[in-house]
């Protein structure tokens, strides 16, 4: 194994690490939030009897750029490079900053399957 080989590894996990730090860094500061519960939105959902049930959805379950970026990243470094160009452009885009947050979840999602499928 190259030299230059040995350090891109190196500085790709050390960007993993940096990432897990940011997570874990927006975990606690959400855990103590000046009201000390993350955000929460009510959905309404019609089941198939008719009968509605309501969701509440915290908002810390919201996919972030940083956890799509680290997915991401990991997905490349495990030889999938081309499939993650792929879903970027499947999303209308060529790096990551231009996809729409709406659709992190999505293409989240998607990165989880490269592996399975």
């Amino acid at each position: 194994m190259s030299k230059m080989h040995k350090i891109g590894q190196a500085v790709n996990e050390l960007r993993s690490a940096a990432q897990s730090i940011i997570e874990a860094a927006d975990c606690i500061t959400a855990l103590f939030s000046k009201d000390g519960d993350a955000e929460e939105n009510t959905m309404t959902n019609t089941t198939s009897n008719g009968s509605e049930t309501t969701d509440t959805v915290s908002a810390s379950n919201q996919v972030t750029l940083e956890q799509v970026r680290a997915a991401l990243a990991a997905k490349s470094r495990d030889g999938f490079t081309e499939e993650v160009r792929a879903l970027l452009h499947l999303h209308g885009a060529t790096k990551l900053s231009e996809i729409n947050p709406v659709e992190y979840t999505a293409l989240l999602t998607e990165a989880e399957e490269l592996a399975n499928g």
